[in-house]
């Protein structure tokens, strides 16, 4: 049954693409662009495809619809587009003569199809994010270039197909590029074409492109930081191993009696949850609409959730290596990004899947098959008791399952997983998982980074990750309100025997006072309080966010990443929930070369204190890790984990999983340890 949030199909994709090839662009006066369109200096302005998604419908609409309702469904296209020099002669200079187009298409109700145009909106100057096959023409364009040619070749790099030329956002610093700017930093494959190129970086060469211009417009060479580009190989693919252990047998996961989980369109049902899964070229993966169904009470928990900006903000001061700060959301795209996942593999077990699409930037859409998997698996014990008077004979314990739905994205040399389990017990967990290749360097300056490798100057630098994620809550109702939880120990004239302790509660009532920072030392959480619904004890029914591993970051406050990535500077933000789509992501929809003072980011959208006490209301984590690279992260790094609980907290009466029935595996085998 269709549903308002079902995402777009490929066949939508194509058919808003189409239209607006065929009928908005003439209308507009603008051509596709082409790489003829550019070699011919055209005089007309072009425009490429970026991204295309749903244009999710209002909140309200989604929350009160009924199956047989209507509604006008839409594309969200964002485009980038270029007019050409002669055409803004008059314009004046604040205006640049690129920039993106919002434009939104309608494909009529779910009873008539009529395609039109509901806006468009031209923002100059403004930068989306990079499209996929940009990525390819920057490194066709640096590898044609006769000047990066012949500074290869002054290194003794002679063979242009090994040759790598990484594109990596162009940041924004004290000499702000115009233009659609695209940083390719460089490495080389050195006697196989699958040999890991990473083991061999080409320090101090940098070529600049620019897209709009569609050509380099430099070759930076630091003289300072060339380095001999190191040879030893360091490989990890099934090619170069010359043994592999023969202890691993086979593991299998059976469910005989089938999965315990049903599909209908983009619904999932699964014990007593019930979500509905998204996907967008941009965050990828997205929850919607979670709910528990609470002995027939099915009780509204959260509307959205998704991961909604990350940051990899890198160690080194110099020159080459400060400039890397990728958003990797907003300046690239998960969804556009993301892995076809292999059964029994990235998936093991009884597996079903979504599909997703990309598009080029000629609106053409492909599936891209496979990038949402979701499964079951096995979690342990959920809980056990043994009464020492019965002895065995009283023993009750329950095996813990859990619900898997997940996606994997590769961004250049890194590999993240991105998980959601739902646990019996109510609880809901946000892992990010890391692998892939560490970003490399020559520079052997121990202070900033690792030795790795398998020669005498191959380094990977120190660095972080960071992401926010987005929770727009409607516990038991819309209105909700966000409590700090602190622990400390009593007052002396209350503590004879220095022992006791207490939570403090303090109500977050405005966006500046919910600003807060996680704090090991008062066990610090937060509950996200109904407004309305109390529970049999009293209390605001809620559900509490549990921070496990985290951190902080050490860029200067004054920095131009902090500046563009105000999420950042705090753990926790509440703001009031906007129905803008522009109000999606902590650091403003388009990071681009931005230089954050332009952006709807966190710290802009905050800045008027508004109330969240009883609101409609979104709360932001951002959550990280400190990454000091191991000798044993390369050449191919072991899974690290990163993670964030959200666990009910008095919005049950008692634990919700006592009603699991005690079972025993009939394929478990065992025998005593001699």
């Amino acid at each position: 049954m269709a549903h308002p949030l079902d995402p777009l199909s490929v066949e939508d994709v194509n058919l808003v693409c189409d239209f607006v090839k065929k009928d908005i662009f003439p209308a507009k006066g603008f051509i596709l662009y082409t790489k003829d369109v550019i070699a011919n200096k055209s005089d007309q302005p072009f425009a490429k495809f970026i991204t295309v998604n749903l244009h999710e419908p209002k909140k309200e609409l989604v929350l009160n619809f009924k199956q047989g309702d209507t509604w006008d469904r839409q594309a969200l296209i964002i485009l980038f587009y270029v007019r050409p020099v002669e055409s803004t002669e008059n314009i004046s200079s604040d205006k640049p003569r690129y920039g993106a187009i919002e434009c939104i298409v309608s494909t009529g109700t779910q009873n008539e199809s009529d395609t039109s145009l509901f806006s468009w909106e031209e923002l100059p100057g403004v930068n989306p994010n990079i499209c996929e096959d940009e990525f390819g023409r920057v490194e066709e364009l640096v590898m044609a270039n006769e000047e990066f040619r012949a500074a290869m070749e002054k290194r003794g790099l002679t063979d242009p197909s090994m040759w790598m030329a990484e594109p990596w956002s162009c940041g924004y610093f004290e000499k702000p590029e115009s233009g659609r700017i695209v940083r390719a930093q460089t490495w080389v494959r050195m006697d196989h074409p699958k040999d890991n190129g990473y083991a061999h970086p080409v320090d101090g060469l940098v070529a600049v492109v620019d897209l709009v211009e569609d050509r380099v417009i430099r070759i930076e060479e630091h003289h300072d930081e060339i380095r001999p580009v190191p040879k030893e190989s360091c490989n990890y693919g099934s090619d170069f191993q010359e043994k592999f252990r023969d202890s691993v047998k086979p593991l299998d996961i059976l469910q005989p009696e089938g999965v315990s989980f049903n599909i209908n369109g983009n619904l999932i049902e699964w014990e007593k949850w019930s979500f509905r899964v998204g996907w967008n070229m941009r965050e990828g993966l997205t929850l919607h609409h979670i709910c528990y169904n609470d002995n027939g009470n099915v009780r509204p928990i959260f509307y959205r959730l998704a991961i909604s900006e990350m940051v990899v903000p890198y160690g080194s001061p110099s020159t080459l290596h400060s400039r890397k700060n990728a958003f990797d959301l907003g300046e690239y795209g998960l969804g556009m990004l993301s892995n076809s996942l292999q059964l029994g593999c990235d998936c093991l077990g009884e597996i079903r899947y979504f599909h997703g699409y990309g598009i080029n930037s000629a609106g053409e859409a492909r599936k891209l098959p496979n990038v949402v998997c979701l499964h079951e698996e096995d979690f342990g014990v959920l809980w056990k008791h043994m009464d020492w008077r019965f002895g065995d004979s009283y023993v009750e314990s329950r095996r813990s399952r859990r619900f898997v739905i997940s996606m994997f994205t590769t961004v250049g040399n890194y590999e993240y997983g991105f998980y959601y389990y739902f646990y019996q017990d109510g609880t809901i967990e946000v892992e990010v998982k890391h692998s892939g290749i560490v970003n490399t360097s020559a520079d052997t300056d121990s202070r900033y980074s690792t030795p790795v490798g398998n020669g005498d100057n191959l380094t990977a630098q120190m660095h972080q990750h960071f992401y926010s994620l987005r929770i727009d809550p409607i516990v038991d109702g819309v209105n909700n309100q966000v409590v700090e939880v602190n622990a400390r120990a009593e007052d002396d004239d209350k503590n004879p025997y220095k022992n006791a302790f207490i939570a403090e509660e303090t109500v977050l009532k405005t966006e500046l006072q919910a600003q807060r920072d996680i704090n090991a030392e008062t066990a610090r959480h937060w509950k996200i309080e109904s407004s309305e619904a109390k529970n049999r004890f009293g209390k605001p029914t809620a559900w509490k966010i549990v921070p496990h591993r985290n951190c902080f970051p050490y860029a200067k406050h004054d920095s131009w990443l902090m500046r563009r990535a105000t999420f950042l500077r705090h753990h926790l933000w509440v703001t009031p929930f906007v129905d803008d789509f522009h109000e999606l992501y902590p650091a403003g929809y388009y990071p681009y070369q931005s230089n954050g003072t332009l952006d709807n980011g966190l710290a802009a959208i905050s800045s008027t204190d508004r109330d969240v006490y009883g609101k409609d209301i979104v709360v932001w984590y951002t959550f990280g890790m400190h990454h000091i690279v191991r000798p044993e992260d390369f050449p191919v790094m072991p899974m690290e984990y990163l993670r964030v609980s959200l666990k009910p907290n008095g919005f049950f009466d008692k634990n919700p999983a006592l009603d699991i029935p005690a079972t025993c595996s009939k394929t478990s085998r065992g025998c005593a340890a001699e």
